[in-house]
Order: structure tokens, then C-alpha cells, then sequence
């Protein structure tokens, strides 16, 4: 029973029917993979593709039954802004030289550097967002477009006196940061991260008091298990490649008890950055996923596809 099944790509089927039923897909791993993925890639250790997608599709459904939360509840439409920032020219030399090079100086003592791939990723999109760690494990700001730009779109939508606002974050630099500027505007706002202590009384004053109007969410940690349907809105400062904690997120406010006449999402997205990647790439498991779990009529031949 869950509500993302599929979250990478339709291999994500196996583990599950190998504990429900293991004679759907069968006990090895490799020869599921084999029937249905194709290899390519490096040594040919890569999947580069899917095959047989119409038979993965009409096995899976031998066991499943599908309702999606639209079909069982009466939720408001979903609205999708994608906001472009300029990152400035401090941050767009530092993160076209780690691009380039795996490592970007940013003072004569201090240096950032990347030792893999993941690294790297992980180094660029905190460029992105303004705030690095170096290797010396400080934390280092190297631009505030996107913050600026955060902040232009809170103070608008924040003019309507009884909306909230949710913010997602990967990093918790930038939720400091946030905060701190929040607070310097005068907006009530709090954070839920690793450090934040009784978070249920934090969400029960969000949801019933008229202050905070402002959470400030780090993705992996308030993603999942709270309420937050007292805000229509939600932004993204950042996220990762996780397309399930991404759903998950969006879910804390577009659920039973929404009376909004919309829901608003936004992503901030640093222009011609892993940011815009990140954002394909949910989209592209989304459309798997969907492809997979929801749109099965359309290849068993029951009709159109729910």
C-alpha cells in the first residue's frame, strides 16, 4: 500500500512483487532486469533503456488495484510556476570552474573540490543556492540571487493576509539563511530541519495560530508524516534527484482538508544549472512512473488510460 510505487524507473517493481508474490516476476533480480531493461554504458552495466514494458505492465497489475488520491478525494488544481534565477557573477565563475574542473577556489585559504561524480552534483546545486561547504567544513556564501528572488515571491505572496507559505530545502545553510532573512523583513517564519526540536508543536501552531505564515522545510527530514494543508503554497529552493521525497513533499499541503481554490507550486531554478537537470530528470521518472502504475489500460487494452 503505498502512494509511489514507482520512483526511479519500472525496475523499482521487482522488490516489491518479491515479497508479495514471487512468482509474478521471479526470485532473481537479473533476470527481471535482463527481460525488462537494456543495458548499456560502461562495460555494459548501465540501463539505457526499457523493453517489454506492456508485458512488465500487465503482470503487475495482476495483483494490483489502483486509486489515485484525485479519484478518492476532492482536491483543488495544482499549478506549476517555474521561477529563472541569474545566478550573479561571483557564483557563475565558481561553478562554471567546479564544472570544469571538479574544484573552484574561493579564497586564497579556502577551496571546494569534488572526488566524484555525486560530489560534484552535490557541490554545484549548493552553488546554486548560494551557500558552499568547504573543505575545511566551513560554510562559505558565494551569491544570494536565489534568496533575493525567494524573497520577492514571499513578499507577494504574502500580501493576501491569510496565506502560508511552505519552503523546501535540500541544504540547511539555506534555511538559516532563509530564516535570518525572514526575520530582517519582519515575516514570522520557522524552520523544521535535523535540529528543530518538538516539531509536532511547530506544525500544530502553523496549522491553528496565525503565526509562523512561513515553514521552512528540509526536504528529507519534514517531507513526510506532518499536515501542513494550512498553506496553499509551496516553494522550491532546492531539491534533490528523489522524485519520491519530491511527491512527498507536495503532498504536506495538497491532501484531505485543502480548501484552497488552488495549490500553488513554484521551483527556483538557477538558470543553465544542475537545478533545470534536476528538474528533467523528476519529470522523466514521473512520466515513467505514471507510464507504469497509472496509465495500465492503455497496454492491457481496457480502454483509455485512467
Amino acid at each position: 500500500l503505498t502512494g509511489t510505487p514507482v520512483t526511479q524507473n519500472p525496475l523499482d517493481i521487482w522488490s516489491q512483487y518479491r515479497f508479495l508474490d514471487p512468482s509474478i516476476f521471479g526470485r532473481s533480480f537479473y533476470a527481471f532486469r535482463n527481460r525488462y531493461a537494456i543495458m548499456g554504458g560502461y562495460q555494459n552495466y548501465q540501463v539505457v533503456g526499457f523493453k517489454n514494458l506492456d508485458e512488465l505492465v500487465e503482470k503487475a497489475h495482476k495483483i494490483a488495484f489502483r486509486i489515485t488520491r484525485a479519484e478518492c478525494l476532492d482536491l483543488p488544481p495544482e499549478v506549476y510556476t517555474d521561477i529563472p534565477v541569474q545566478l550573479g557573477p561571483r557564483a557563475r565563475a565558481i561553478y562554471r570552474e567546479l564544472e570544469a574542473q571538479a574544484v573552484a577556489r574561493l579564497s586564497a585559504e579556502s577551496s571546494i573540490s569534488a572526488s566524484n561524480v555525486l560530489t560534484e552534483l552535490l557541490r554545484l546545486q549548493q552553488v546554486a543556492g548560494g551557500w558552499v561547504t568547504t573543505d575545511d567544513g566551513r560554510t562559505v556564501q558565494v551569491g544570494n540571487e536565489k534568496l533575493d528572488a525567494l524573497m520577492d515571491l514571499l513578499e507577494d505572496l504574502l500580501s493576501n493576509a491569510q496565506r502560508k507559505v511552505t519552503v523546501f530545502c535540500r541544504f540547511v545553510p539555506e534555511i538559516r539563511a532563509i530564516l535570518a532573512a525572514c526575520e530582517k523583513a519582519g515575516i514570522a517564519a520557522e524552520g523544521l530541519y535535523g535540529a528543530t526540536r518538538d516539531r509536532g508543536e511547530l506544525v500544530r501552531r502553523f496549522q491553528e495560530e496565525a503565526e509562523p505564515r512561513v515553514m521552512v522545510i528540509q526536504i528529507q527530514t519534514g517531507g513526510l508524516g506532518i499536515t501542513l494543508h494550512r498553506a496553499d503554497t509551496a516553494v522550491f529552493y532546492s531539491t534533490g534527484w528523489s522524485l519520491a521525497d519530491y511527491e512527498q513533499a507536495k503532498a504536506r499541503i495538497q491532501r484531505a482538508g485543502q480548501r484552497a481554490e488552488k495549490v500553488q507550486y513554484f521551483h527556483l531554478l538557477a538558470r543553465g544549472t544542475v537545478d533545470e537537470r534536476i528538474m528533467q530528470a523528476l519529470a522523466e521518472k514521473r512520466d515513467l512512473s505514471r507510464m507504469v502504475v497509472d496509465d495500465w489500460k492503455r497496454f492491457i487494452g481496457g480502454g483509455e488510460a485512467a
